[in-house]
């Protein structure tokens, strides 16, 4: 009776870990939703952006991709948020393999937990985005530590998970330079007008990759979620084969009692 008094103990504490488990992936999955419309929105967004620069005569030239290492500083953007798996984990041994914390570039990471398990004194360290409601936020004070940390920096490397791997994005910190004379009708001079679109121009990338990392964390995270609750109905089964094993061992006791006792025949 006691072996059976602690399988029900069990049993029950298993099924309060599997609520707790469905609410995190109604939340994930809630969060997922969210970040997918803002995704959507913002590619009208990039669509309106790079009109306005293509008529600006001030597109971002894809050779940007290849500048010295000397001109760039880097930006990791990390999860702020536990239960999935080996984000972070992934995104440290890219820093590792590319040797940043070796560079004198200025090295952003996006992540208070990042910082907890890899601590370097190299890397400058910023406060994550936990979900969608704080990407502008977060912008505005990511945008401000680039400020403070570019130094001679002229380009931004962006490292954040993708689909199916770590990907890096460069990203120019200033306009580049453009014809003087451009059919457009505006109010301001023609220099102040390109800065003030790319500045735009940048914080809408920079937004952009942390939706698109937000939308891979929780992918992450739904799927973590499901595999504890895959283990969580696992181990629920096996108690209820071992509960229903020990019940019919019980009663077959019972009844061997019973037929060897003095009223047995």
């Amino acid at each position: 009776m006691a072996g059976d008094k602690a399988l029900r103990e069990r049993s029950h504490l298993l099924d309060e870990l599997r609520q707790i488990v469905q609410s995190m992936k109604n939340l994930a999955f809630a969060e997922l939703q969210r970040v997918s419309r803002i995704r959507e929105a913002q590619s009208e967004a990039a669509s309106t952006l790079n009109q306005a620069l293509m008529r600006l005569g001030s597109m971002p030239s894809p050779a940007s991709s290849a500048a010295p290492d000397q001109d760039r500083m880097w930006l990791v953007i990390g999860a702020e948020r536990g239960f999935c798996g080996a984000f972070n984990a992934r995104l440290a041994d890219t820093l590792d393999e590319l040797k940043l914390a070796e560079s004198k570039q200025p090295v952003l990471v996006a992540s208070t937990r990042m910082k907890e398990s890899s601590p370097s004194p190299a890397f400058a360290f910023l406060k994550g985005c936990a979900s969608s409601d704080e990407v502008d936020m977060t912008v505005d004070d990511w945008l401000a530590a680039i400020e403070q940390n570019r130094g001679s920096a002229t380009h931004l490397q962006v490292i954040r998970h993708d689909e199916h791997q770590v990907i890096q994005t460069m990203l120019p910190l200033h306009a580049p330079p453009c014809a003087d004379r451009v059919s457009i009708a505006h109010q301001l001079p023609l220099p102040g007008l390109r800065s003030a679109i790319h500045r735009q121009h940048l914080r809408f990338m920079i937004q952009d990759a942390i939706t698109a990392s937000l939308l891979q964390e929780n992918h992450w995270r739904l799927n973590q979620m499901q595999r504890a609750q895959d283990h969580l109905d696992e181990l629920s089964a096996q108690l209820r084969r071992q509960y229903a094993a020990n019940r019919q061992a019980s009663i077959t006791n019972e009844l061997e009692t019973l037929m060897s006792g003095p009223f047995s025949v």
